[in-house]
């Protein structure tokens, strides 16, 4: 019994000094494997050899640069290559509800559209058959959100025209004048907002600085920042407060400066030619 224990007390030890063996020879191993792939990191032109780990160059084994560029050199056939179709709005920030375009695309330049129209109509015709002249002013306000005061001038002119009236002298240069202040909030608003669909956000901030000092004059005389609901059949609901005049006159003296900021940062732009001329 005493002689079979020390046997395989033996066996045990014997099993224990290979399996170390084994072991560093494998860390050696490991070691010299990532010694050579450390060199090949820092572009030493080598290859590892898992039996002996020697450095061979890099041309002699079937994997090397020289393979593949002979394998590329033969002319490749010509990728066929389709337009997308790319359905824009109703429903998209840009389109704002009132356009749907049908676009063939080649990557981002339209080859095609194909316009769908009539999607704004509100009944407004059907409701005005049931209002008043006056009653039927604030629908205009709504009729284009961004032009107020200009859809209220149409209206009023068409008024007046019908009823052969004529408005006094300085209720025709006051219409004109916020006529005028509103096609600048239009056009503020209409091109900056394309600059920041097209990848441009700071036009499109400095732009609505300038918006909210002209709401500031909308504010004076109709107490409404947008839907003013100001002209009259005849002129308009009542005179300017006093200093509104000066207050414009001093917007207008420093807007061109701001002016020349945004066509600074736009006219000459890379990006922007491109995503638009």
């Amino acid at each position: 019994m005493r002689r079979q224990a020390v046997t395989c007390l033996r066996g045990l030890w014997r099993a224990g000094t290979a399996s170390q063996e084994v072991a560093n020879q494998a860390g050696a191993s490991s070691f010299a494997l990532q010694g050579l792939l450390a060199q090949q990191e820092r572009g030493l032109r080598t290859s590892v050899d898992a039996k002996d780990a020697k450095i061979a160059p890099l041309s002699a084994m079937p994997w090397s640069l020289q393979a593949a560029r002979s394998a590329t050199a033969e002319a490749l056939a010509p990728a066929k290559v389709n337009n997308f179709t790319l359905n824009f709005g109703p429903q998209h920030p840009a389109a704002h509800g009132v356009l749907r375009l049908v676009l063939e695309m080649q990557g981002e330049i339209i080859m095609r559209a194909d316009p769908h129209i009539g999607l704004l109509h509100r009944g407004t015709e059907k409701l005005l058959e049931y209002k008043t002249y006056l009653q039927g002013l604030p629908y205009f306000d709504r009729l284009d959100y961004v032009s107020m005061m200009c859809m209220e001038h149409s209206y009023v002119l068409a008024i007046e025209q019908l009823l052969n009236l004529s408005v006094p002298l300085r209720g025709q240069y006051i219409r004109v004048l916020f006529s005028e202040i509103t096609r600048v909030l239009n056009h503020l608003l209409a091109i900056t907002c394309h600059s920041m669909d097209v990848g441009a956000l700071t036009p499109f901030l400095w732009a609505f600085e300038e918006r909210e000092k002209l709401f500031e004059f909308y504010e004076r005389v109709s107490g409404a920042r947008m839907h003013a609901g100001y002209f009259r059949v005849g002129g308009v609901s009542q005179d300017l407060p006093i200093g509104l005049l000066r207050d414009v006159y001093d917007w207008a003296r420093q807007f061109g400066l701001r002016l020349d900021e945004m066509e600074e940062l736009l006219t000459g732009n890379r990006i922007w030619k491109e995503r638009t001329v």
